[in-house]
């Protein structure tokens, strides 16, 4: 839950640094410098603590139309291995971006263009948000199956 205070928090952030942004750029033509990567890395934050949040909540879009008209213990093997594979696939990019933020740190620490923000603990919190939310996909597989209103057990 602090995961998520955290990108809400940054996503105010952003939304503060544009409208100083806009404000001094036509107000006073005097523009925030380094405004766009501000805005770009709060949204990497925003973006990847939001997704295992959204996920537990079962915010995601889901296109079922296929797996709806299988029986359902057809439809619960699909839907776990689905959890499963998504999962692995997040543990792995967690794993990469991790991979990726020490090769970023070492031997020079590379930075933003303009205001020369270091990039490795930016990867370093794309890798935690993969974890979480490969985590919450884990759980996912593992947990039961909610049955729907209107499911029927069989196809007719």
């Amino acid at each position: 839950m602090a995961f998520t205070w955290l990108a809400a928090a940054t996503l105010c952030l952003m939304v503060i640094v544009i409208v100083v942004n806009v404000v001094g750029r036509y107000l006073f033509r005097l523009p925030l410098q380094g405004t766009v990567e501000i805005a770009e890395l709060a949204l990497v934050v925003t973006v990847v603590f939001a997704f295992a949040y959204t996920e537990m909540e079962n915010g995601h879009v889901t296109m079922d139309e296929v797996v709806a008209r299988f029986p359902r213990r057809v439809r619960a093997v699909l839907i776990r291995i689905m959890y499963f594979a998504a999962a692995a696939f997040f543990f792995i990019m967690g794993w990469r971006a991790v991979v990726l933020s020490i090769s970023h740190a070492r031997p020079l620490m590379r930075v933003t263009d303009v205001l020369k923000i270091p990039i490795a603990p930016l990867i370093f919190i794309v890798a935690v948000g993969a974890v979480m939310f490969g985590l919450v996909l884990l759980i996912k597989g593992f947990s039961p199956l909610p049955i729907g209103e209107g499911e029927k057990d069989e196809v007719e």
